[in-house]
């Protein structure tokens, strides 16, 4: 790495970290991005762990068909902090879900394909790093492939982490039912062929230069209710960058509440900067005016920047518009190129919407 230029900027610094596994002058962060970017940089690109042990390290016992039990005991030998370095190209699971609950990082030194595989991230898991897995769900029975909502778990990263064909689930799920989840990052990470992309009900996360393509239902989701009884609030999330192809939705947000009159949850102070929806059903469908029919209440979506949005090659005939707004207050769109312009609907007389240049 000693031909990389000089670093200009806080990012740059953190990057030049990243690529050299130099963290010793770091800058210091001021802001979520930042901090987000220090501590992937911390941590080293490789996963900066106490220890590095090569899965091949840990071979198949006698009768065992799969890949499952050996990775089990390689997550289970590791320490604290310890990185597992995935040396082969595709792995079997056989139809079983990886249940994390000790701070490790994964990485491959290549793409690994895990087939019949999830990920979930219980609570201990805390400061995970995991890159270069794709998750392929291969016709098992397993719901979602990325999953953080057993308990309450911050600081996951996922980099060039990629779900497939969960069809029945979801690729990326981060919910707050049962602990609050907090202050992960998704960066080049990559949803394709599921029922939903990435589905954000929690807090403090940022998404970044993510990938969802052909998506049934949300290509991406913040999302606020209590679908489990308990409510999983979306707030202070960061979109950045990121594209869904193909989809019903390229970007559905709202808050519901199934059980108070005046909804408990809040969606707020969520940012999107930089979003492409390319050829979905409905580019950008932001809020609702009406209450769902399994639920008692709604409540507008507040605070929220929107920047840099683009929905262009509506899919179908049916969506009359590229962005529909409902129900929002005090926040601000700009940079907008939409196909078929957009709708505002609300009955809330103090929505104030900028919309920039369309």
């Amino acid at each position: 790495m000693s031909k990389l230029p000089r670093a200009m900027s806080r990012t740059d610094a953190y990057l030049k970290a990243m690529a050299e596994g130099n963290t010793s002058n770091l800058p210091k962060a001021v802001s979520r991005e930042d901090a987000f970017l220090k501590a992937i940089a911390e941590k080293g690109i490789s996963g900066g762990g106490n220890a590095n042990k090569k899965l091949s390290d840990y071979p198949k016992f006698t009768g065992e068909t799969d890949d499952y039990a050996r990775f089990l005991r390689a997550i289970e030998d590791i320490g604290e902090n310890d990185t597992l370095v995935i040396d082969s190209a595709e792995l079997d699971f056989n139809g079983n879900s990886l249940s994390l609950t000790k701070k490790v990082s994964i990485v491959a030194q290549i793409s690994v394909v895990i087939k019949k595989a999830g990920i979930s991230f219980e609570t201990g898991s805390d400061g995970t790093y995991i890159k270069n897995v794709e998750l392929d769900c291969d016709g098992s029975s397993i719901l979602n492939g990325f999953k953080g909502n057993s308990g309450a778990i911050s600081n996951i990263t996922l980099e060039n982490c990629s779900a497939s064909d969960f069809t029945s689930g979801h690729a990326f799920l981060f919910e707050s039912y049962n602990g609050e989840v907090n202050g992960n990052a998704f960066i080049n990470c990559t949803a394709k062929n599921c029922k939903h992309g990435f589905i954000i009900k929690s807090k403090n996360n940022i998404l970044r230069n993510c990938y969802a393509d052909t998506i049934d239902s949300y290509a991406y989701g913040l999302v606020s209710d209590n679908m489990s009884g308990v409510m999983s609030e979306c707030t202070g999330n960061s979109i950045e960058n990121c594209r869904a192809y193909n989809s019903a939705y390229g970007l559905r947000m709202y808050c519901r509440d199934k059980t108070a009159t005046t909804c408990a949850g809040n969606n707020s102070n969520n940012k999107i900067d930089g979003f492409v929806a390319d050829y979905c059903v409905i580019g950008v469908d932001i809020g609702e005016t009406s209450v769902p029919s399994d639920y008692t209440s709604i409540k507008a979506i507040e605070n929220c920047t929107f920047n840099n949005i683009t929905s262009v090659n509506t899919k179908g005939t049916s969506a009359s518009n590229s962005l529909f707004v409902n129900n929002l207050l005090t926040s601000v769109f700009s940079n907008l190129n939409l196909e078929k312009g957009y709708k505002i609907t609300t009955t809330d007389t103090t929505t104030k919407a900028t919309l920039g240049t369309q």
